[in-house]
């Protein structure tokens, strides 16, 4: 494990249960309900924040064709 994070953000006002990595992008999952999208060559800003109602518990990139997609579970 490298000893410097790879991007810090600050999206998530409670714990974050999840995170997942595809190329550049980092996908997070908040206690919450909260799923934060980033792009880490762009810095700390999220490209995209949803909320839903309950906790996110896990997520997956799932491969569709030659599209991705994200999956989460609450």
């Amino acid at each position: 494990m490298a000893r410097d994070p790879l991007l810090t953000v600050f999206d998530h006002d409670t714990q974050v249960n999840c995170v997942q990595l595809y190329d550049s992008l980092v996908l997070s999952g908040g206690e919450n309900g909260t799923i934060a999208l980033h792009d880490s060559r762009q810095g700390d800003a999220a490209i995209m924040l949803c909320d839903v109602d309950d906790p996110i518990t896990s997520m997956k990139w799932v491969k569709i064709l030659h599209l991705s997609a994200m999956a989460c579970s609450v």
